[in-house]
């Protein structure tokens, strides 16, 4: 079976050998649901919805099991949920930045969906003339005279990373473009997995004052991060916890929350990131880190590429090519790297080491989704801009 989600709220379960419908669950939700349901290997889905309602239900036929509206106005869950033993960790941002929400990182018991733990990445207010200080009252807001605002921003829209043992688990944040960026906005976390404790946190760029905006920046993190085994320089490999950040940054960092290197590719940063140059999730294999690019307006024109390959040393550039500017996530199997385009249904496959072309091949309308590749068979949704959407099954070759 193949399971798919889809923004009009349901999760269909397909048949993976033709693509019939076996069942279909209906979560609801306002903009209904954005990512992939998280299948466990004992057989339950997880997944979120645009209401803050966290789901379990069976595989096998799309029974209920539990269900977790975790209550707050506004709270959205963007990313896949993250299953580490018996617990699920998943984040929250805001349906949009306007209104703007304060962003969450939760986990969550398996068995009976019960809320273990909440990390807050903002503080509840903070004084609107110096954002660093948090406050209940005007009072507090002293000197310049100041209100004490509610804060918001540091939305968790990236499914979460795991350490080999299970122990600890990373995040990252994003922005807000109606919000300064406070608390810890655009900064990615190393969390204890029992506790949501703070290991480290690595901000990648400085806080706002409201001074500072209109726009605000909005960098940070949609997706990712992910751990992976960087080449040294030596001959041998070193752990990174890897993340690409809107504004066009690359940020490697060692495991205990320094930084190994960074790249940018915008110099200098833009003035604001809106969905950013890394919108998709990025990939990793064979010591090459594979992106397909957005532009944030006229900051990364249209005529530059916009699939790249960087080795994990330093972040250089391995291989670039055009497809076209792109939300997508991408896929990686038998020395292929796949990725859709925004502007038509052509879906790309290049050789991963070269970046040599191989195919395009045609989905009904354009795609962001990353691909699922299961024995030999590449699925990936598409329909996105109000296109009717679905999914096609191509075989590798």
């Amino acid at each position: 079976m193949v399971y798919v989600a889809s923004w009009n709220g349901r999760v269909y379960c397909v048949k993976a050998s033709n693509g019939a419908i076996k069942w279909t669950y209906n979560a609801g939700g306002f903009l209904g649901i954005q990512s992939s349901p998280t299948l466990t290997a004992d057989g339950r889905l997880v997944f979120g919805d645009s209401n803050g309602v966290l789901h379990c239900i069976t595989a096998k036929k799309g029974i209920p099991l539990w269900t977790n509206p975790i209550g707050a106005p506004l709270d959205h869950f963007w990313s896949s949920a993250q299953v580490i033993g018996n617990r699920v960790y998943i984040g929250t941002a805001s349906q949009s930045d306007n209104p703007c929400a304060p962003g969450k990182m939760f986990a969550f018991d398996l068995d009976t969906g019960t809320t273990l733990w909440q990390l807050d990445t903002v503080p509840a207010k903070i004084c609107n003339n110096d954002t660093t200080i948090t406050c209940s009252t005007d009072a507090e807001c002293g000197g310049t005279p100041g209100t004490c605002v509610a804060g918001c921003g540091a939305g968790v829209t990236a499914t979460v990373a795991a350490s080999a043992d299970g122990n600890t688990v990373y995040m990252g944040t994003v922005g807000s473009y109606t919000f300064p960026s406070i608390g810890d906005s655009e900064t990615i976390f190393a969390l204890d997995a029992a506790t949501g404790a703070v290991n480290w946190k690595y901000r990648a760029q400085p806080g706002e004052q409201f001074a500072d905006g209109p726009i605000f920046h909005d960098w940070g993190f949609l997706n990712g991060p992910l751990v992976i085994e960087g080449d040294d320089g030596l001959g041998g490999t070193r752990p990174l916890i890897l993340g690409a950040g809107k504004e066009g940054t690359l940020y490697a960092l060692n495991p205990n929350g320094t930084l190994a290197w960074s790249r940018d590719l915008l110099t200098p940063l833009p003035d604001a990131a809106g969905l950013g140059l890394f919108n998709g999730a990025v990939g990793w294999a064979d010591n090459r880190i594979h992106a397909a690019l957005y532009s944030p307006g006229a900051a990364w024109p249209a005529a530059n590429d916009h699939f790249y390959a960087f080795n994990d040393l330093n972040g250089g550039t391995v291989w670039s090519a055009q497809i076209g500017e792109s939300w997508a996530h991408i896929a990686l199997a038998n020395g292929l790297v796949f990725a859709g385009t925004n502007g038509s249904g052509d879906f790309y496959v290049h050789d991963a080491a070269a970046g040599t072309r191989l195919n395009t091949l045609a989905l009904p309308s354009s795609s962001s989704s990353g691909a699922s590749i299961v024995n030999g068979t590449v699925y990936v949704g598409y329909g996105i801009f109000g296109a009717s959407g679905g999914v096609r099954a191509f075989a590798l070759p």
